[in-house]
C-alpha cells in the first residue's frame, strides 16, 4: 500500500511543527529531540497515535501507515542499541553535498566500497587458487 503525498499547504504545515526535521511531498523526518520523547511516552504505555496529537502532529494527515512504520522502525533502532538521530537515516549513511550543489556519496562511504570491492578481488583469488588446486590434483 503505497502512502498519501503531501500538498504544499500540509508541507507548510507539519514544516511548522518544531519536531519535524525534514519534510518533502512523500516523506516527513523527526528531530533526535522528538524520537528520544516519542519512545519515552511509548514505554509508558501511550499509544503512537496519542503521541503525535499530543505533540502537535494531525494523525488524520500523516495516516497510519506513517505513525506505524516510524513507531516500528524507532522500536527496532532500540532494540538493535542504535542512539537517536536527526532526520531518516543514521549519520553514517548521510550524503554530504559537494560545493557545486550536486549529491554524491561522501569520503566515507568511497572508502568503504573501495575496502569491499578489495575484500572481494581477494576472495577472488582466494577462489581461484581453490579451482585450479583441484584441477591440477585429476
Amino acid at each position: 500500500m503505497s502512502r498519501s503525498q503531501f500538498t504544499e499547504e500540509q508541507i507548510a504545515l507539519l514544516k511548522a511543527n518544531p519536531y519535524t526535521y525534514h519534510v518533502t511531498a512523500r516523506q516527513i523526518a523527526f528531530t533526535k529531540e522528538f524520537k528520544e520523547i516519542f519512545w519515552t511516552e511509548y514505554q509508558n504505555r501511550m499509544t503512537p497515535r496519542n503521541i503525535f496529537k499530543k505533540y502537535g502532529y494531525d494523525t488524520n494527515l500523516l495516516g497510519m501507515s506513517r505513525i506505524t512504520g516510524f513507531q516500528q522502525s524507532l522500536k527496532h533502532e532500540t532494540e538493535a542499541g542504535l542512539p537517536f538521530y536527526e532526520g531518516s537515516r543514521p549519520p553514517g549513511l548521510k550524503k554530504e553535498l559537494t560545493s557545486d550543489g550536486d549529491d554524491s556519496p561522501s569520503v566515507e562511504t568511497f572508502k568503504d566500497m573501495q575496502h569491499r570491492l578489495e575484500y572481494l578481488e581477494q576472495e577472488m583469488d582466494f577462489l581461484k587458487k581453490i579451482i585450479s588446486t583441484r584441477n591440477t590434483r585429476k
